[in-house]
């Protein structure tokens, strides 16, 4: 009886140490930042089906009256502008639709920091593509890319190290640290656009994502205005 209560207690004591320690790290935007990127990689919806993303191509086709228009797009690009709350996708110079969309809940300058919840500006890529995320399809951006880097080390909000790892990320096309003082997981989702609700991301309703998600490759770029 006393092993198993001692036991119980110690059971107790490790659970309750455990949920301390996830609250005090929820609590800072490190935190809410990896907890955000971990429901992703858990919860992921993984309802979109061929038949969806077959529609989201119907529906680009229809709506430039071009029923051979080639998706992906050829020479597919993003233009977000903030002040607009609008995206607009081109082929090359062609406009194929727009759509209104959603920013961090702090809408207004640019992103400098992990937990500002602002939308960067400036030009970037698509990184990296989810089709299991919470928020239906996650185009992920290379944010913070070379020049946010430069920006952050004349201003000794990183290091050298950093800085070059970075520009190293971008040059050779692959998804950048997430996890530094600059913030990261930056990208472009379903989930709604209403309002300003995410934390720095772009938000879209989910048939728009379909529909990029059909348009874009790897490394489209994206270029966000303020």
């Amino acid at each position: 009886m006393k092993r198993f209560c001692v036991r119980y207690w110690l059971s107790i004591t490790l659970v309750s140490g455990a949920a301390v320690c996830i609250l005090l790290i929820g609590f800072t935007p490190a935190g809410q930042r990896l907890a955000w990127v971990a429901l992703n990689r858990l919860h992921g919806d993984s309802t979109v089906s061929a038949d969806a993303l077959h529609a989201a191509q119907s529906r680009l086709r229809q709506a430039v009256g071009d029923d051979e228009l080639v998706l992906p797009l050829p020479d597919a690009r993003i233009v977000i502008d903030k002040s607009e709350r609008r995206l607009s996708l081109y082929d090359g110079e062609r406009l194929i639709k727009t759509y209104r969309v959603g920013l961090g809940s702090h809408s207004e300058g640019d992103k400098q920091r992990e937990g500002d919840r602002r939308t960067p500006t400036g030009n970037y890529h698509v990184c990296t593509r989810l089709k299991r995320s919470q928020y239906h399809l996650f185009l992920g951006l290379n944010y913070p890319n070379a020049d946010d880097a430069r920006i952050a080390l004349s201003e000794n909000h990183i290091g050298a190290e950093l800085a070059a790892e970075l520009e190293r990320a971008e040059k050779n096309h692959k998804q950048p640290a997430w996890d530094t003082a600059l913030g990261g997981a930056i990208g472009i989702h379903g989930g709604g656009c209403k309002y300003d609700w995410t934390l720095g991301c772009i938000a879209l309703e989910d048939f728009a994502i379909e529909e990029l998600w059909v348009s874009t490759r790897y490394w489209t770029p994206v270029r966000i205005e303020e």
